[in-house]
C-alpha cells in the first residue's frame, strides 16, 4: 500500500462547507479567539489568522454566533453534511 501524501486543501470548501466555523466554535470562540481569514465578495483570498477582541481593561469575552444568523445555520447544516461524506477512518 503507498504512503499517503499530506495535501493542502481548498480553503474555500472549508469555509463554505462550515469546517473553519466549527473549529471556531468548537475551539477558538470560548477562549474569546477567533480563526479569521480575509474573503472579497464571498471568495477566500489569504491566508488564516487568529485575532481577539481586547477590551480596555483587558478583559475578554466568550464570542458566539446571534440565534438569527442565517449564514452561521447554513454553516452549521454543511458542516454536518461534510463530516458524514467524509467518512474518516479511525
Amino acid at each position: 500500500m503507498k504512503e499517503p501524501k499530506f495535501s493542502p486543501v481548498d480553503m474555500q470548501e472549508m469555509m463554505e462547507e462550515g469546517v473553519l466555523m466549527a473549529a471556531n466554535e468548537a475551539f477558538f470562540w470560548p477562549l474569546g479567539l477567533a480563526l479569521t481569514w480575509t474573503v472579497e465578495d464571498g471568495v477566500y483570498q489569504s491566508e488564516l489568522h487568529v485575532r481577539e477582541w481586547v477590551y480596555e481593561d483587558g478583559h475578554h469575552e466568550t464570542i458566539a454566533l446571534q440565534d438569527d444568523d442565517e449564514i452561521g445555520k447554513e454553516r452549521r447544516v454543511r458542516f454536518a453534511a461534510w463530516v458524514k461524506e467524509r467518512n474518516v477512518q479511525p
